[in-house]
């Protein structure tokens, strides 16, 4: 999906169009955004969700944007139980 892009380069490439985009008219989002598009391989629609969205903080371990639903205790139990179930017959 990137187009040969580095997860960093196409992070400064949204980074760099994403405000030109939003200031720009009707007409300036259309060049823009098949700018971006043709140079970050996202197709129109995504690339769009991606220039109005809002900039995450990447500095997460999983680089994720939302909180996490269950803290560290919950997951550790539930890694606990997941390597102490028996495995499946037809699995192994």
């Amino acid at each position: 999906m990137s187009g040969g892009l580095t997860t960093t380069a196409r992070d400064e490439l949204v980074q760099a169009v994403r405000e030109r985009y939003r200031a720009g008219s009707r007409e300036a989002k259309k060049l823009i955004l098949g700018e971006f598009a043709a140079v970050s391989g996202y197709h129109r629609k995504s690339a769009i969700r991606i220039l109005n969205g809002t900039p995450c903080d990447r500095d997460d371990a999983q680089g994720r944007c939302r909180p996490r639903v269950y803290d560290e205790a919950v997951c550790q139990t539930l890694i606990v139980l997941w390597d102490g179930a028996a495995p499946l017959p037809w699995a192994v």
